[in-house]
């Protein structure tokens, strides 16, 4: 989403070519993958052991279901918004659709579905989120970090001034050594 953002590139072409590269090649890596990952058995972290974990797993395709909803909901977003005419369909759809929004709804939508119908508390299902998201806050602050530091670089003109230097210092080396 960001790439598509920063970028300006259409959504509907980009999710039209990512399907496109995507089912091939899931194909055709697929069983590979299957028969590696199967002998692979991982240790299951402290927070899937207790006494709140369910007993039974959810089934394939409301994972899978679950999973791509924000694929699905930005689909249907990027149709309304080239086939339906301007009025209050085209425009929920398109709320519906925008790339946050899309996510929450899949957020709230696995809430619904993984916990509160199986009968597992908020408590248990927040202390699972933040689990989650606390595996993952480290690499998020990295990202963000780059991006905000190359941001400087470029707003300052540090990058600019990098690029001429090193242009300098390899045109004078390429004429001052003598190995060259």
């Amino acid at each position: 989403m960001v790439l598509v953002n920063a970028f300006g590139a259409d959504m509907g072409k980009v999710l039209l070519y990512g399907i496109v590269i995507a089912i091939p090649a899931v194909v055709a890596a697929g069983p590979f993958l299957g028969r590696l990952l199967a002998r692979i058995n991982p240790p299951l972290p402290d927070l899937f052991s207790s006494a709140d974990a369910p007993r039974e797993l959810p089934g394939a395709w409301p994972s899978f279901v679950i999973a791509l909803l924000p694929v699905l909901l930005i689909t249907v977003s990027v149709a309304a918004n080239s086939l339906l005419a301007d009025g209050v369909a085209k425009s929920a759809l398109l709320f519906v659709g925008s790339p946050t929004i899309a996510l929450l709804v899949a957020v709230l939508v696995a809430f619904w579905w993984f916990g509160v119908r199986r009968g597992i508390g908020f408590d248990v299902q927040t202390r699972w989120l933040n689990a989650a998201i606390g595996s993952i806050a480290v690499i998020l602050l990295i990202i963000t970090a780059g991006g905000v530091f190359k941001q400087v670089l470029v707003d300052s003109g540090t990058g600019a001034t990098i690029a001429r230097l090193s242009q300098v210092l390899c045109t004078c080396r390429r004429w001052c050594s003598p190995g060259w």
